[in-house]
C-alpha cells in the first residue's frame, strides 16, 4: 500500500481553489486514501494499488478537480524531432522504453520533490521493484539527441554513477554502488546490461539500477525536462510515461511525444489512447437498483474522470484498471455514494456447502506445507512462449484475442511452466528452494475445452533429482489413502529415463520427475529441478 507525502497549499494552487484539508480528505475516502495532516504536509495511504496516477499530488489534483467539475489541464502531445533509438540488442533483455520531453516553467522545489517521490513509489509498487519497470528523469539541455537505447558487455563501458566521484564499469556498479547491490539480481544471468547513451556517446543511465552523475540528475530551475521507462511489460512501460506526461501537464508543460526507430520502424511514444466502451442507463438501473436520466450520467462520470456522449464512455489513458461496463458503474456508484442507494430485501435463500473436493485440496495443500514447501498464488494468464515454447510442448492454449499485453495472452493450461517461471526470478534466493500451487489450470483438446484442479510442486538445489521428489508424490497420495501406480513414461518437459506418469485405477492423473536441461535452458535455471504435477478431480473418480 502505497504512501505519500504533499503539501496542502501545493495541491491547492494544482487545484487552483482554496479547499480545506477535510475536504479534500472526503474526496479521497472514495479512492481509498486515509490522510493525515501535519501543519502544511498531507500524509496519504493509498489503499488502491489499481491507481498509480493517485501516488503524486498532481494525480491527487486532478482526481480532486474532476470531483469538483473544475477544468483540467489537458494533455496534448506535442510533436517531436528527437528519436529514441531501440537496438536488437535489448529484444532478449529489457525489450521495451517509452519517453518523452517536457518544456515549461522553472523546476520548482515542490516538484522536484514529488518526481522523485513518484518515481520511487512506481517503480518499487507498480514496477515489482524496477524488475518490470524502472524510470530515469533528465535535464534535456545536457543531452544529444538521438538517444540509443542498446545492451553492452559488463566491462565494456564505465561512466559515474549519481552519488559517486570515480568511473565504474557496468560490473563494479552493481558490485560497490549501492543501488546496484540491492538491484543487481534483475540482471542475474545476463551476459549483456541495458544502457541508455546520447548522439555524444555520454552515458545517461544504467537501467534499472542507476543513472549518470553528470546528465542523469535534475536540479531545481531547470525547464527542459527527458523522461523514459524502460521495462519487461510493453503496456505497463507506456502507461508509466502516459502517467507521468500527465503530471507534467498539471504543472503547466508542454510534453512532446518522441519516435522511436526500432529495425527500421519509427512509433510514436508515448501512446495516447482513449478506449470507449458503451453504457446505457437500463445497465446502471440492473446494477445499482438506482434509475439514473442521462444528465445524472453523465455528471457522474465526468466527476469520475470519464468523458461522456451519447452512451460512449471515453476512458482516459491513464486509467488501465477499467476493463468492463461494470468497473463504469462501480465508479458512478462511488460518486453517487452508496449510502444513498436505497437497500433491497434477499430475493432467494439459500444453504452453503463446500464441494467435496475442496476437502481433498485442502489435504494436499496441508501435507505439502507440512513437508516444507512455501505455497504459491499465481495468475491464471500466462503466454504461449512460457506455457508451450520453453516447456519443449506442442499441446494447444487458449489464447485471448485482442490481448492488452503479450505477457498476459494466453490461459495457463498446466502450473508447471508458471512454477518454473518463478524459480527462474527467484535464483538470488538461498537453495533449497521448494514450492508448490494448487489451482486451475484450463485445458484444450481441440474443441473441447475444461478447467482442472491441479496440485504441482517442484525442487530445486544441487542434488535434486526423481528419488526426492518420488518420495514427496508417494507421502502425500499415501496419506491422502490414494492407490496409485508409476509407470516409466516419455514426457518433452523431462528428462528421458528419469519420468513416469502417475496412475489411478489405470487413469493417468498426472506425472514426474527431472526437469529436462533444455527446459531449464529455457527459464535460465541453473539449478537441476525435479516436479509433479497432478489432476486432483482424477483422485475423486
Amino acid at each position: 500500500m502505497p504512501t505519500i507525502t504533499f503539501s496542502l497549499k501545493d495541491c491547492q494552487q494544482l487545484i487552483g481553489k482554496k479547499i480545506t484539508f477535510e475536504h479534500v480528505e472526503s474526496m479521497l475516502r472514495n479512492a481509498k486514501a486515509e490522510l493525515t495532516i501535519n501543519g502544511d504536509e498531507i500524509k496519504a495511504e493509498l489503499g488502491d494499488t489499481n491507481l498509480p496516477y493517485l501516488w503524486s499530488v498532481e494525480g491527487i489534483a486532478r482526481y480532486c478537480k474532476n470531483n469538483l467539475q473544475l477544468p483540467n489541464n489537458v494533455l496534448h502531445l506535442e510533436p517531436s524531432s528527437q528519436n529514441i533509438i531501440v537496438e536488437k540488442s535489448v529484444k532478449t533483455i529489457r525489450p521495451w522504453i517509452a519517453g518523452f520531453s517536457a518544456e515549461g516553467p522553472a523546476l520548482s522545489d515542490a516538484f522536484l520533490k514529488q518526481m522523485i517521490q513518484f518515481q520511487e513509489k512506481f517503480c518499487e509498487s507498480y514496477g515489482r521493484r524496477r524488475q518490470k519497470i524502472a524510470i530515469g528523469l533528465y535535464p534535456s539541455e545536457h543531452i544529444a539527441f538521438p538517444i540509443t537505447y542498446t545492451a553492452v558487455a559488463p566491462e565494456s563501458i564505465t561512466f559515474i554513477p549519481l552519488g559517486m566521484q570515480r568511473q565504474l564499469s557496468l560490473k563494479q556498479i552493481l558490485e560497490q554502488h549501492s543501488k546496484g547491490k540491492e538491484y543487481a539480481w534483475i540482471l542475474e544471468g545476463m551476459k549483456t546490461y541495458p544502457l541508455l547513451k546520447d548522439a555524444k556517446q555520454q552515458v545517461l543511465s544504467f537501467p534499472p539500477i542507476i543513472n549518470a552523475e553528470k546528465i542523469g540528475k535534475l536540479e531545481i530551475g531547470m525547464k527542459h525536462i527527458f523522461f523514459e521507462a524502460t521495462g519487461t511489460d510493453e503496456e505497463a512501460v507506456n502507461l508509466a510515461a502516459v502517467i507521468f506526461a500527465y503530471a507534467f501537464a498539471e504543472r503547466g508543460y508542454k510534453v512532446m511525444a518522441l519516435q522511436l526507430i526500432q529495425e527500421k520502424e519509427k512509433l510514436k511514444t508515448p501512446r495516447i489512447e482513449w478506449e470507449k466502451k458503451k453504457i446505457s442507463p437500463a445497465e446502471i438501473e440492473k446494477l445499482l437498483g438506482v434509475k439514473l436520466k442521462e444528465q445524472e450520467i453523465a455528471s457522474l462520470l465526468i466527476r469520475s474522470g470519464y468523458q461522456y456522449a451519447k452512451g460512449v464512455v471515453s476512458i482516459p489513458p491513464y486509467r488501465t484498471d477499467v476493463l468492463h461496463a461494470v468497473d463504469i458503474i462501480e465508479d458512478i456508484a462511488i460518486v453517487y455514494d452508496f449510502n444513498k442507494i436505497p437497500e433491497q430485501q434477499l430475493a432467494t435463500a439459500t444453504i452453503g456447502s463446500a464441494q467435496h473436493i475442496v476437502s481433498t485440496i485442502d489435504t494436499a495443500r496441508d501435507l505439502m506445507v507440512g513437508l516444507g514447501f512455501q505455497e504459491i498464488l499465481s495468475p491464471f494468464l500466462s503466454n504461449k512462449g512460457i506455457l508451450t515454447n520453453n516447456m519443449q510442448s506442442t499441446e494447444e492454449v487458449v489464447e485471448i484475442d485482442n490481448v492488452m499485453s503479450e505477457t498476459y495472452s494466453a490461459v495457463r493450461n498446466s502450473l508447471l511452466p508458471i512454477l518454473l517461471e518463478l524459480l527462474s526470478k527467484n535464483k538470488h534466493v538461498s537453495y533449497p528452494q521448494k514450492v508448490f500451487e494448487q489451482g486451475i489450470a484450463t485445458k484444450r483438446d481441440r474443441k473441447v475445452i475444461a478447467d482442472h484442479e491441479l496440485l504441482t510442486g517442484l525442487t530445486t538445489h544441487e542434488k535434486a533429482n526423481y528419488t526426492e521428489i518420488r518420495q514427496v508424490l508417494d507421502f502425500v497420495l499415501n496419506m491422502m489413502g490414494v492407490a496409485y501406480q508409476i509407470k516409466e513414461a516419455t514426457h518433452p518437459s523431462f528428462l528421458q529415463g528419469r519420468a513416469g506418469k502417475i496412475l489411478v485405477q489405470g487413469k493417468e492423473i498426472g506425472f514426474l520427475g527431472e526437469i529436462h536441461p533444455q527446459v531449464l535452458e529455457n527459464f535460465n535455471i541453473e539449478m537441476p529441478v525435479a516436479g509433479f504435477e497432478i489432476d486432483i478431480q482424477g483422485l475423486e473418480e
